[in-house]
């Protein structure tokens, strides 16, 4: 029984193996363009337009501090936290 498991689970890692250098691109680009959007909003004052990989979005005016860096996409007003979307691209 622990071989058939065992050989199952060989066999799971051999089919998935030719994909992993595209998820670890994947994963890369994502880590970089979520530093890039955060270092480009700390280089802006509040409520002012900044791009970071050809996305646009306005650094947040908040009404208290906050530990986090906010951003707000002009068309929807979504709110974003940069800071927690670069760590969580950093350890994902």
């Amino acid at each position: 029984m622990k071989s058939r498991q065992k050989a199952r689970m060989d066999q799971r890692t051999r089919e998935r193996l030719p994909v992993l250098p595209a998820l670890l691109e994947a994963v890369d680009r994502n880590r970089k363009a979520a530093a890039a959007r955060l270092a480009a909003a700390e280089h802006v004052c509040s409520g002012e337009l900044f791009t970071a990989g050809g996305l646009t979005l306005r650094r947040a005016i908040l009404k208290r501090h906050s530990p986090h860096l906010w951003a707000e996409e002009p068309a929807t007003g979504r709110r974003r936290n940069l800071a927690r979307e670069e760590s969580n691209s950093f350890w994902g």
